[in-house]
């Protein structure tokens, strides 16, 4: 009875997406040596270079606008 009545309800909203991505990188650490914070800090900024990459944001969002979402590399930034 409750999952025909959830059911019903379901047919009447408006369905909310919402997606997630989740960017994981390896670092390598060199083991046989010191490992400073500035090589660490390296590492992370070419992450950052790699997630951000103009050429692959550029195409994210032109496959966004012909899907109809009509999204700014700002607000792409502003959201990740």
């Amino acid at each position: 009875m409750g999952s025909l009545i959830g059911y019903g309800i379901s047919l009447s909203k408006t369905p909310l997406y919402e997606a997630t991505a989740l960017v994981t990188s390896n670092m390598h650490l060199n083991p046989a040596g010191p490992v400073n914070e500035f090589m660490l800090d390296a590492q992370i900024n070419h992450i950052g270079d790699l997630y951000f990459n103009k050429t692959v944001v550029q195409k994210l969002l032109e496959t966004e606008n012909e899907k109809g979402l009509n999204i700014s590399y700002d607000e792409l930034k502003k959201h990740s």
